[in-house]
């Protein structure tokens, strides 16, 4: 497994998101190395920056789950580097009225990452 950190808005809580991370992989007795970049939301260029295919990568992306008029809902999707989100199944699976990406800055405070960074994993209890 690869961490793919870039420099974000709040230095102080990307690195403890960082540092919550790599305890947890630690604990779980997880392989891992750590690639600093810049944050990169295009699949195919951070392939290239980490030596690997794109079907070997994952997007993490915070989506928005309406479910009814006064209830939305934030999730973490995680998809093959080679595939694209499927809306209309998290829409049936969570029988919400829509589903669509969350807006930049929630995704980034959900996630204490900017786009490009975000981990594959979760601290937020409100994700």
């Amino acid at each position: 497994m690869e961490i793919n950190w870039g420099p974000a808005p709040n230095a102080i809580l990307m690195s403890d998101i960082h540092k919550q991370l790599c305890d947890f992989l630690d604990r779980e007795g997880a392989a891992y190395r750590v690639v600093e970049h810049e944050p990169e939301g295009r699949t195919e260029v951070i392939a290239r920056i980490r030596g690997n295919r794109i079907e070997q990568s994952i997007k993490s992306i915070v989506v928005q789950v309406r479910l009814n008029r006064k209830e939305n809902i934030y999730c973490l999707a995680n998809v093959p580097g080679d595939c694209r989100i499927d809306f209309d199944g998290i829409k049936r699976h969570f029988q919400a009225d829509s589903v669509a990406f969350a807006a930049r800055d929630k995704a980034q405070e959900l996630t204490g990452c900017v786009i490009g960074a975000i981990p594959p994993f979760s601290f937020s209890d409100q994700l």
